[in-house]
């Protein structure tokens, strides 16, 4: 399931387009155009590339488009299970059992372990990392899953299994990338997750570092197949074993290879991506069927058939933006930004601003909403952790002068019986859920 994606207090909130910055630079037209004349600070300009890494890794990678098909069915699901109950109150968290069905358990549980561990670590040294398979059991049926564990000998002189999955992979791509462009200008705290992946690779085959971009692209070319830690980790000890010439290695084709070989995998990148991002679309633009919705589906669409084709064409998107420079001179960085623009993306002074080139021929595009959506994910099933603020939209919502109280906190949904509706309550209105209350069980 969805998790979001920090960097300090910045996030990407994946599967929403939804990313907010630390900062109190402004964001106005200017500044967020990202180029010459912006005069974001450096600090407050990496932070945006990590979290806008983030963000290309949701609309242009397999793993990244298969979550937000996933994600969109489990809404449908807990909405459809509630309408057909008969009860009034939504009892969260919502709990998948037998009467979801087999492939949906499996898929759920396929994801929840592909994650791996999404605590900090500050600092250990690997002691031992083994392949391990997990037993999924499901009424009569059990699967296998891949997981790749790290036991980690801490200061303390204890030792923590951790668990290397799609959380550390999303995170020390973000992070290397950074790093590349704006070395040591962001303090970072934690070795585990963002420096997870390089000190794997420092402890099975520290050759492999010789690569230029090499820990960017085996990344990259992970999130590509359904089972992203497991690829990573196959190409490494591959490449070890073989004693290929690491110095200008094709990486990509390189994985292509283990895929078929390993694991049958024989779909091509780019007859995949295309169906994927096109299956992504319709999922998301589920979300917002009414006519009112109509430019807003236009912008998922227009930034998602962007995206895939334009990666279709580049596989190496990541390490040209990792060579490119400062983000404003970054050619790569530019052109892609200018392409597929921003989601809503927020700051510490409450102002919120979306960039896109389609906001002068779509005026009508309601962002926002897919917030709404996310907020309501995280009733669903994080629902102690959503106490503190059950909608996230109230910055939105004073900057866009619309109404805002208590029940912003506690309990937007009430807001459904109003008659100028909110964004919260407009979408939990559009989709028949006025009759019915989150209820903690």
């Amino acid at each position: 399931m969805s998790e979001d994606l920090r960097n300090k207090n910045s996030f990407y909130y994946p599967s929403f387009f939804k990313m907010h910055i630390d900062t109190d630079d402004e964001f106005n037209t200017v500044n967020i155009q990202m180029n010459s004349k912006s005069k974001l600070s450096d600090t407050a300009s990496a932070m945006l590339l990590h979290e806008y890494v983030h963000y290309l890794q949701d609309i242009t990678t397999i793993f990244g488009l298969s979550n937000i098909i996933h994600i969109v069915d489990f809404i449908k699901h807990v909405n459809g299970n509630q309408y057909n109950s008969g009860e009034s109150d939504l009892f969260i968290p919502v709990n998948i059992d037998k009467t979801w069905g087999d492939f949906f358990y499996f898929d759920s549980e396929r994801l929840r372990t592909l994650k791996g561990s999404v605590n900090n670590i500050q600092s250990g040294i690997i002691q031992k990392i083994e392949p391990i398979w997990e037993k999924i059991e499901f009424q009569n049926v059990s699967k296998n899953s891949l997981r790749i564990r790290i036991t980690i000998l801490l200061p303390n002189g204890h030792n923590e299994f951790y668990y290397f999955g799609t959380h550390s992979i999303m995170e020390s791509m973000a992070y290397e990338i950074e790093q590349c462009i704006y070395p040591n200008l962001i303090r970072n705290d934690y070795e585990y997750p963002y420096l997870c992946a390089r000190k794997i690779i420092e402890c099975v085959f520290p050759e492999f570092l010789i690569i230029p971009n090499g820990l960017i692209t085996l990344l990259d070319a992970s999130l590509q197949y359904p089972d992203p830690p497991g690829v990573f980790y196959a190409v490494l000890c591959f490449l070890k074993k073989s004693n290929s010439e690491l110095v200008g290695i094709d990486l990509y084709a390189i994985t292509i290879r283990i895929m078929e070989s390993q694991y049958n995998y024989v779909d091509s990148f780019e007859d995949v991506i295309i169906s994927k991002g096109r299956e992504a679309i319709n999922q998301l633009c589920s979300y917002f069927n009414q006519e009112k919705y109509g430019n807003t589906r236009q912008w998922i669409e227009n930034v998602i058939v962007n995206s895939t084709n334009y990666r279709k064409e580049h596989k190496n998107l990541f390490s040209l933006i990792a060579m490119g420079g400062r983000i404003q001179e970054n050619s790569t960085f530019q052109y892609v930004y200018n392409l597929l623009g921003t989601p809503l993306i927020s700051n510490n002074l409450g102002e919120n601003i979306i960039y896109s080139k389609l906001n002068t021929t779509l005026p009508n595009i309601y962002p926002q909403y897919l917030w709404v959506v996310s907020d309501m994910l995280n009733i669903y099933i994080n629902s102690k952790r959503s106490i503190a603020q059950r909608c996230s939209l109230y910055g939105w919502c004073n900057q866009n002068n619309q109404d805002t109280d208590d029940r912003c906190f506690n309990s937007p949904w009430e807001r459904v019986k109003e008659d100028n509706l909110c964004s919260f309550a407009q979408i939990w209105h559009d989709w028949n859920m006025s009759k019915y209350t989150p209820k903690e069980r």
